[in-house]
């Protein structure tokens, strides 16, 4: 029995994408919950053996094109799990083989935006356990972000000893980039901590000009 409120997802979804959706929520016993912005998950999928159904999570601000690909990697877990229980590793070759032929049929579609399309098609032999994880098609979904404020900026962008705020306040600086990640030390406790390269924050004005008036 599906969901009376199952139609709510649409509005999350590229145009088009629903109907294709809709048929796993048909096969399957799936509870999908939308949740708040986290930096480095954006989905995730258990199953609930009291309850017997598969819980899957996506954050509610991811972009349609963001959130499409978010919840095709949740329904490839899902399907892994449906086939092999517990006998496989979250993200190995079994997953990766279910997650590609789920995007494949996804992509045949013409849904993706041209340049989400085309980068996907390029990660279908290499396909990570996030697009967080792969930079290349983060970047490309992060696109389809609506307007962020404009003292906003991801990591990335900065530059080493470039100060930044974030989480309520707290000062940060860049130190070096590595591999994928970030070394940035806390200000206030000396510790460090690695961030995720589109991580966004705050500006920092260690200086701010001084106005004025007559």
């Amino acid at each position: 029995m599906l969901p009376e409120n199952l139609h709510i997802l649409n509005q999350y979804l590229p145009t088009g994408a629903f109907y294709y959706v809709l048929p796993y929520f048909e096969k399957y016993a799936i509870v999908l919950k939308l949740t708040r912005a986290r930096q480095t998950l954006l989905g995730s999928y258990f199953y609930d053996t009291e309850n017997k159904v598969h819980q899957i999570t996506v954050n509610h601000n991811l972009n349609p094109q963001a959130f499409l690909v978010t919840l095709l990697h949740e329904l490839a877990h899902l399907i892994t799990f449906h086939q092999h229980k517990r006998t496989v590793v979250a993200h190995g070759a079994e997953w990766k083989q279910i997650f590609k032929e789920v995007l494949h049929e996804f992509l045949q579609q013409k849904i993706f935006h041209q340049d989400v399309e085309q980068q996907l098609f390029k990660s279908l032999d290499n396909l990570k356990a996030s697009s967080c994880a792969d930079l290349n098609l983060a970047l490309v979904l992060k696109k389809y972000d609506k307007q962020t404020e404009e003292n906003k900026i991801v990591i990335q962008d900065l530059k080493d000893g470039d100060l930044f705020v974030y989480d309520k306040g707290r000062i940060f600086k860049r130190i070096q980039k590595i591999r994928k990640r970030y070394e940035c030390q806390e200000i206030a406790s000396n510790k460090t901590y690695l961030f995720y390269a589109l991580c966004e924050v705050e500006k920092h004005i260690s200086n701010p000009p001084q106005v004025f008036t007559e």
